[in-house]
Order: C-alpha cells, then structure tokens, then sequence
C-alpha cells in the first residue's frame, strides 16, 4: 500500500460560498452612529435642565483666588492628601 502525500488543492478553484457572493464596490467609511435608550434621552434631559452648581463653584472660587482673599490651610491640605494617598 503506499500512502501518497497530501497536495494543495490548486488556487483557481473556488468554493461555493465564494461563487455565490455578488461582486461588491468598494464604499468609503461610513459615519459613526449611536443609539440612545429612552432612558439615557431622561438623563441628558435632565443634565441639561439642572443649573450647573460646580460651574458655580468654581467662578466663586477663581474670583477670590484672583482677588488673594482665597488662603487655603496648607496643613488640611497635606493632611488631605495624606489620607487620600498621595498625589
């Protein structure tokens, strides 16, 4: 009996799957999309409706830095950052 070695089918032959797909145009990227759920629709509706209270804030704190009467206890500050673990 001799067993002859496997050969490599020839590469003009097709299979089916490859014969029956229509040949298709090359297109362009396509845009990028989402999806929003009702829900997540609730939340920005709601984000955009609340007052921005950190904006607040912040206009707040830069006023009385630029005026200088923002002092702020190096001491807390380092014992802050201590017991949150560092920088």
């Amino acid at each position: 009996m001799t067993i002859d070695p496997i050969q490599p089918l020839p590469a003009t032959r097709q299979t089916q799957s490859q014969r029956r797909k229509p040949a298709e145009a090359p297109q362009g990227p396509r845009p990028d999309a989402i999806e929003l759920s009702d829900e997540a629709r609730h939340v920005i509706e709601f984000a955009s409706a609340t007052p921005n209270q950190r904006a607040q804030l912040v206009e707040e704190l830069r006023q009385r830095v630029g005026s200088g009467e923002y002092r702020p206890d190096a001491e807390a500050v380092a014992n802050r950052l201590v017991e949150q673990g560092g920088p």
